[in-house]
């Protein structure tokens, strides 16, 4: 201060002065200066001029309120604000505010500056650090942003490390005054509020500001590093001869694995999946797909490990399987990860060890046969190596599993067996005796042509007895069809099977005529004798019908005109038998004869008299059928017996006819026919049964014709019909326009004639 003593008016002003400065202590210019409680009288020294003093007293105050309060409240958030907008007012001013502080009330100036200095330096470096954050967040990881975020989290990662360093040491070198400020367990707190981000103003001012944020710098610094550590991780692992190539050139070994299970842990202690999920498609789906590759190989190496090496039992080759099961489980990709020796050690243990590949070079060795003397050591090799086969499933408690392994079981279980079997069966039908043959036929043979057809051609080509088979099919088949036809003969016979029976002798002598056909040896002497038996059994069956038709023509006797019965029973008899039962009828002429003289004795009814025909009959909508009486020189005929009657055009108006035929049976001969007429029925007179209806007696005058349309019946006997307009009868009308009488006038036509006539009255 300026020395204004004497300025000084009053003691009231004094001691308003000194009680402004009580209780400070400070060293300004070199000058002491010493201020006396407010009751005590004061000693000044040295009083300078008061405005560098004054503010820099004022932003001690805003210093001193700051500090005093934890920064994880929102009074310091308020009162740094404050002293920081005083301080950078005052900062490089040319009335030395700052500089006065250092030398203000003695010690406590400087203090509080540095204090005050180290919490600007902690929150800038907040501020960098949510800058850094920031700027990390905003890149999107592509292959060609990889570089810039690298380059952001590493200013990140540098700038945290220099906020937590700079925030301890303001704490250790603090002298105390920061202890309530800077507490030990909230050195992330300015980083991790999630209410209040640190914002500088353009005169350099940090101050805090209120956001709405679901997540802290902090914790966007933590998911960005978890990002990063894994990305940095991946391509460190990579480069260090684990990359894919190298491992599908070279394979996984322990010290590659135990590199990578480094990787695995840098990734779980970052996140696990849901980090590799959120590296925005860069790396993330070739980091996924390289540990997944990886897992499955282990897994496949780890189970590798508890395998024995010479797996001995059930158990053992159980851990064996499981371990080759996740081999084979592998992708291609993954295989090639697999190292030489993982793969030479698998191959040992579940193939060589175990008499898997001895089997295997076993069933290899076996040649198929080519004809007999070839086949026996066929069979006895595919036995050998399919006892060995039975053995190793026992051994191994038939592990289902193991018959995998024995990469050419099929060839073994399915091509050899197949083949042998069916060798085997044909060479059964080959030296099966002539009478078995065709009861090999229907089942054997034929399994055996089938089965042979649904193989491949390879397969195909290993029956080395297929041609033999096939002449023996061919040949069984001829016999065994004429057999079936035997057989069916022989469930019924009648003489229309003569035909089949001599096409079936036919057959089998063609057959016996063919020496390189074993046809004939198959069908077999038994059938034969069946065959000859049907054909004796026929021609008794076909003599004994000749001789029923033969007695049926002996009874005929002395032909009379009453022998028409017999004659007719005979023919017919003769008629239903067979061609070759009718060349065993030795007296057929005699049948012959019978009927020219019988014919010669009959009389022809076209000398008969027939009455009881009138010439003509009326109309009545039925058939006409007048029946005749016949008499043949003064003998009544009887109908049914001696003749039948038939009829022509018996029903409309015209010429009809009476047919009347002699029966085959009786003692006439011959037809003889009679006309009769039918006439028109007509529909005049009151008396002819016609009715009309439905005509009124009045229609009322309309400037048109009236026509009204009648009903016209006829009554026949008990029955009435009704007729047919332009069938049975035409209209026409007369003086049916004006007032008057009209007339209708019913006009008969086809098979109605005459007219009828009625009258109506049109009125108005």
């Amino acid at each position: 201060m300026k020395n204004n003593t004497t300025n000084i008016k009053n003691k009231h002003h004094l001691t308003k002065t000194i009680a402004v400065l009580l209780s400070l202590s400070l060293t300004i210019s070199g000058l002491n200066v010493g201020i006396a409680r407010a009751d005590q009288s004061p000693t000044l020294k040295v009083v300078n001029d008061d405005a560098p003093e004054e503010k820099a007293n004022t932003l001690l105050s805003l210093i001193k309120d700051c500090v005093k309060y934890g920064i994880d409240t929102s009074e310091f958030r308020t009162s740094f604000k404050k002293a920081e907008e005083k301080y950078m007012e005052h900062l490089g001013s040319s009335d030395n505010v700052i500089e006065v502080l250092d030398t203000l009330l003695g010690q406590e100036g400087p203090k509080y500056k540095t204090t005050f200095n180290k919490l600007q330096e902690v929150i800038n470096l907040a501020y960098e650090f949510e800058q850094a954050v920031t700027n990390a967040d905003s890149i999107v990881i592509t292959s060609t942003t990889i570089g810039d975020f690298k380059n952001a989290m590493s200013a990140a990662i540098s700038k945290y490390n220099e906020y937590k360093a700079k925030y301890e040491s303001a704490r250790s070198t603090s002298g105390g005054v920061l202890d309530t400020c800077l507490p030990s367990t909230k050195v992330e707190y300015i980083l991790n509020d999630k209410t209040t981000v640190i914002e500088k103003s353009s005169t350099g001012v940090l101050e805090f500001v209120t956001m709405a944020s679901t997540r802290s710098y902090l914790e966007r610094y933590r998911e960005l590093l978890c990002k990063y550590n894994v990305e940095v991780g991946y391509e460190v692992l990579v480069s260090a001869s684990c990359s894919t190539d190298a491992l599908e050139t070279y394979g996984l070994d322990d010290a590659t694995e135990a590199q990578i299970l480094e990787f695995v842990a840098l990734v779980e202690a970052n996140g696990g999946e849901e980090t590799i999920e959120k590296l925005n498609g860069f790396n993330g789906d070739t980091i996924k797909k390289y540990l997944e590759r990886f897992k499955n190989v282990k897994n496949f190496r780890d189970a590798l490990k508890n395998v024995e090496e010479k797996p001995s039992n059930g158990a053992q080759m159980k851990v064996a399987l499981f371990a080759y099961s996740l081999y084979e489980g592998l992708t291609e990709a993954e295989k090639k990860m697999v190292s030489a020796s993982d793969k030479n050690a698998l191959d040992r243990k579940c193939l060589t060890n175990t008499g898997i590949n001895d089997l295997v070079e076993q069933i290899d060795a076996i040649e198929y046969a080519t004809d007999d003397k070839t086949y026996a050591t066929f069979t006895e090799n595919y036995i050998k190596a399919y006892n060995a086969y039975k053995a190793l499933l026992t051994k191994y408690d038939s592990l289902t599993g193991v018959e995998r392994l024995i990469s050419n079981r099929e060839k073994l279980l399915d091509d050899f067996t197949k083949v042998k079997d069916l060798i085997d069966r044909i060479k059964t039908c080959l030296n099966a005796s002539d009478i078995e043959k065709c009861g090999l036929y229907t089942v054997d043979m034929t399994r055996i042509n089938n089965d042979y057809n649904a193989m491949t051609t390879d397969r195909k080509s290993r029956i080395y007895n297929w041609s033999l088979f096939v002449t023996l099919f061919t040949d069984t088949k001829s016999a065994y069809d004429l057999r079936i036809r035997v057989d069916k003969l022989m469930l019924a016979l009648t003489a229309e099977d003569e035909t089949e029976l001599k096409s079936i002798r036919s057959d089998l002598e063609e057959l016996k005529n063919k020496p390189e056909c074993k046809a004939y040896n198959y069908f077999g002497q038994t059938y034969e004798n069946k065959l000859a038996a049907l054909e004796y059994s026929l021609y008794n069956q076909m003599k004994n019908n000749a001789s029923k038709v033969m007695e049926l023509i002996d009874r005929i006797g002395t032909v009379t005109a009453k022998s028409g019965n017999a004659i007719v029973k005979a023919e017919s008899a003769y008629a239903a038998l067979a061609p070759s039962e009718r060349e065993l009828v030795t007296n057929y002429a005699t049948l012959l004869s019978a009927r020219a003289k019988y014919d010669q004795l009959r009389i022809d009814l076209a000398n008969a008299s027939v009455t009881n025909i009138k010439t003509g009959y009326v109309y009545t909508h039925a058939k006409i059928k007048p029946v005749p009486v016949v008499k043949v020189d003064g003998v009544t005929l009887t109908k049914g017996i001696d003749y039948s009657v038939s009829y022509t055009s018996n029903k409309n108006v015209g010429k009809a006819t009476v047919v009347i035929t002699a029966l085959e049976t009786s003692e006439y001969k011959g037809t003889f026919k009679k006309t009769f007429k039918i006439v028109k029925d007509s529909i005049a007179g009151s008396d002819s049964g016609v009715q009309v209806s439905k005509v009124s007696s009045k229609y009322k005058y309309t400037g048109k014709k009236v026509k009204p349309v009648p009903k016209v019946t006829i009554k026949i006997s008990s029955t009435r019909y009704t007729l047919k307009k332009g069938t049975d009868y035409t209209l026409s009308y007369k003086n049916n326009v004006k007032k008057g009488t009209a007339t209708l006038t019913i006009k008969g036509k086809g098979n109605y004639k005459g007219t009828r006539t009625v009258k109506y009255k049109i009125v108005k």
